[in-house]
């Protein structure tokens, strides 16, 4: 009888799938130890019950929210795709997953910006980067870009916003808000996501410089609330021919809570909380310069762990809020 290993069939690349066993006996036949059938089959019924989850359970028809039927009938019209199976990256559908590899494994597009600081009335500052667009025709209508809660034009979402709307015929610019983007903060004031002021003053700037072709918004996260909170104050009066808000605040209280919560405390909220906190800290020595009170405690900030400590600690402070709960609430309304 011998005894013989062997590995490397059409299923050796599996894991945990390493060898089998074959026995030969004295008579030429051969018996398998069964090894390499269980593997076989455990990992074909793992790939099925898969493969079933993801079809009945992970793609769904996205839920479309109106006010009412007519609304729903042009988003239809316009916007075929919300009515339509969502089909995620199938070895990648977890929300969590999907940020992460996004992040670490896509390459960031080539965009290449024309810089705009612009002075604000209370004498701080921002910046407008200026997609260099191929097409550079005056009559090219212009998209205004809000990121997110720190993001700014050199992040690669934010750069693949940039270079989509340049493809799709628009001049797109950039909002760095104040300290973002390499913006050196000239007075105490930072931003929230209920003040549209700074946002007013872009849309201003832009305006003079484009009077006579359409200006379109697109925000993701703190710009998505921003652009929609604009909306509302100007109503009629609003310069903006449309606007598209990605990942929008519905409840900012539920979502602060969650961003409590395991994985997001883990993945988000401690590194968004820290580029905030930095922000403020890169720039005090030259606030203390020019101001001798500030409306925070520096060292208050600088213990905070997540946003809402940094909330607590900075943003109510400069917007007037009693509290978190407060201002949480406004951002929702």
């Amino acid at each position: 009888m011998t005894v013989s290993h062997e590995s490397g069939d059409a299923w050796s690349w599996l894991p945990f799938y390493t060898e089998y066993t074959i026995i030969e006996a004295s008579d030429g036949t051969t018996l398998n130890d069964g090894k390499a059938a269980s593997y076989r089959l455990w990992w074909i019924g793992m790939l099925v019950v898969y493969v079933i989850y993801y079809c009945t359970i992970v793609v769904t028809k996205p839920k479309v929210v109106c006010s009412g039927k007519k609304l729903k009938e042009a988003i239809a019209e316009h916007c075929p795709i919300f009515f339509e199976c969502y089909w995620p990256t199938i070895w990648a559908f977890n929300n969590h997953l999907m940020t992460v590899l996004r992040a670490r494994l896509q390459h960031s597009p080539k965009a290449q910006y024309k810089r705009h600081m612009l002075r604000l009335y209370d004498g701080g500052q921002l910046a407008l980067d200026w997609l260099k667009v191929d097409r550079d025709d005056i009559t090219l209508p212009v998209l205004v870009i809000l990121p997110g809660l720190t993001g700014s034009s050199q992040d690669n979402y934010v750069r693949y916003l940039a270079k989509d709307g340049e493809s799709q015929g628009f001049r797109p610019v950039v909002f760095n808000q104040r300290g973002n983007g390499g913006v050196e903060m000239l007075t105490p004031r930072t931003y929230n996501a209920t003040n549209t002021e700074d946002l007013c003053e872009v849309i201003s700037h832009v305006r003079s410089s484009y009077p006579d072709v359409p200006i379109v918004g697109l925000g993701v996260s703190l710009g998505a609330v921003l652009l929609t909170r604009y909306l509302a104050e100007t109503g009629d009066k609003s310069e903006l021919a449309g606007v598209m808000a990605i990942s929008s605040l519905w409840d900012a209280v539920a979502s602060s809570d969650g961003l409590e919560q395991f994985p997001s405390r883990q993945l988000y909220n401690w590194f968004l909380s820290r580029k905030m906190r930095n922000m403020v800290e890169r720039n005090v020595p030259r606030i203390l310069s020019k101001f001798q009170t500030l409306p925070y405690d520096i060292n208050e900030i600088l213990k905070g762990s997540v946003i809402s400590d940094y909330d607590q600690s900075c943003t109510i402070k400069v917007f007037g809020y009693p509290n978190n709960t407060e201002y949480y609430e406004d951002v929702s309304n």
